[in-house]
């Protein structure tokens, strides 16, 4: 059995507002502390439960803002008004083996780069909670959130904050933009850039 997450900051371009301005509002957490959270559930709530026992499962976090032009159709039963999730998986078959890839979208404007490893990690933990429940029928939403009070936050507040970029580790960080293309022509008022060279330029680590 194998379980990989990764995490990824949406960078679109949003109402005007430069990619550069929106790399830089990503939170500055250490990636570790998802994997920290992860394994907290799993040895607390999955495995006395034997859910997710067998298999392979690649979890992908996706943080964003709330946007103007976001629609949300799907009620998970953690979402408010200003909190909004969406966990979806779908099984892919290598060589015999089948590993459920689970997509959790997380959007909320406390996904910010002033956000604190604590309230990190509760967001995190809510975002695992929204597909755990939603698939396995013997999980309930109080049962995750009674384990929740249980996590070491010293632990937690022990990793760097702020990250360094690479500590934060981010899927796509060493991507870059080009100049936007507007009717086949370059428009020179835009902004190309290295997504690592632009970071660190402005916060120096």
């Amino acid at each position: 059995m194998e379980i990989t997450i990764k995490r990824f900051w949406s960078n679109d371009d949003d109402e005007g507002i430069p990619r550069s301005s929106i790399l830089l509002k990503r939170p500055r957490v250490d990636g570790k502390i998802a994997d920290y959270i992860f394994d907290f559930i799993w040895k607390n709530v999955l495995t006395p439960k034997k859910i997710m026992q067998k298999g392979n499962y690649e979890f992908t976090l996706y943080f964003d803002v709330i946007r103007k032009t976001h629609k949300f159709f799907y009620n998970s039963i953690y979402n408010t008004d200003n909190i909004k999730f969406h966990p979806a998986f779908r099984d892919r078959k290598l060589n015999g083996q089948i590993t459920k890839e689970v997509s959790i979208f997380g959007y909320s404007d406390r996904f910010n780069e002033l956000i604190t490893p604590t309230e990190y990690a509760n967001l995190v933990y809510d975002m695992f909670g929204s597909y755990l429940v939603e698939n396995f029928k013997k999980l309930s939403k109080k049962e995750l959130e009674d384990n929740k009070q249980k996590m070491d936050y010293d632990a937690i507040n022990k990793f760097p904050f702020p990250a360094s970029f690479d500590a934060q580790n981010y899927s796509g960080d060493n991507g870059s933009v080009e100049k936007r293309i507007v009717n086949f022509v370059v428009d020179e008022t835009s902004e190309a850039f290295v997504y690592k060279d632009k970071y660190i330029g402005y916060y120096g680590f």
